[in-house]
């Protein structure tokens, strides 16, 4: 992974930190009742490893498409190479939103007792961390299937377009051999 990649993963971690904390004292997110947390997290876990799957097919379909004529033309760009990478961010949140959710599945939150109130925050705070990754992921898939659709579009727009040239080209060639043959069925009256 690239290392702006890497920065942004850090920047988003930092920001979704930040809010997570903040959210203690102004409680814009709601935090489930701890009975309701389990099933919501493996609600959370199944959400994750879908948009996963699908990140993983989006890659498959970028990869078949190499064998086009304009990804051939852009192979030595970054173009490619950053529209994976896109892809691979998403899994990165997902991924990491799992983890956060595994942290309730297995009863990690209640290793220490949840008695307290520090414990209590504490567990607030990697629920509001891990609903945030979630969202960040998905909308890091989204937005790499949208720069999907767009090279898809693109692909296929430049070989109807070819299509369409070499179209008007035959056309072309075809009204020059038919006024050569009517000009020479003129000049033979």
């Amino acid at each position: 992974m690239e290392r702006k990649n890497a920065i942004s993963i850090i920047i988003w971690t930092l920001i979704i930190v930040i809010l997570a904390f903040t959210n203690l004292f102004f409680n814009f997110i709601s935090i489930p009742k701890p009975e309701d947390t389990i099933e919501l997290e493996i609600d959370f876990i199944t959400i994750s490893t879908v948009f996963i799957g699908f990140a993983f097919t989006s890659l498959g379909i970028l990869l078949g498409l190499s064998s086009e004529k304009l990804i051939q033309r852009i192979k030595d760009t970054k173009i490619i190479i950053r529209k994976v990478a896109r892809i691979i961010e998403s899994i990165i949140f997902l991924m990491i939103s799992i983890a956060v959710s595994l942290y309730y599945v297995l009863g990690l939150d209640m290793l220490f007792g949840n008695d307290s109130i520090e414990l209590s925050n504490v567990n607030k705070v990697v629920y509001v961390i891990g609903l945030c990754f979630l969202v960040i992921g998905i909308i890091y898939y989204a937005a790499s299937i949208y720069e999907l659709y767009d090279l898809i579009k693109r692909i296929y727009q430049s070989n109807i377009d070819k299509k369409v040239i070499e179209s008007n080209d035959r056309a072309k060639e075809q009204m020059e051999r038919a006024k050569e043959k009517l000009v020479k069925a003129k000049y033979e009256e």
